[in-house]
């Protein structure tokens, strides 16, 4: 029987490089699961907690944007012509 370990994204957000490719991925996605999960990642990775995983409050994003050292940005949506 093969032995494998269960996989922990936190595990792999070591840099604010890494956590920022991947919260702007999840953002891009417009998929709120993957966005909530990779949010609970970070807060891990991190060591905050989210009061309400699967609806975060945006204090809670801040707030473990910021441990990561990683901030939140805007930018204007290309309209493809």
């Amino acid at each position: 029987m093969i032995k494998t370990a269960k996989f922990d994204l936190a595990e792999h957000l070591t840099t604010p490089g890494r956590i920022a490719a991947l919260l702007t991925e999840a953002f891009e996605s417009n998929d709120l699961d993957m966005i909530t999960s990779v949010l609970d990642a970070i807060a891990r990775a991190t060591g905050k907690t989210i009061g309400h995983p699967q609806n975060p409050e945006l204090g809670d994003i801040r707030t473990i944007m910021g441990a990561a050292g990683v901030k939140l940005v805007a930018e204007p949506i290309e309209k493809v012509a």
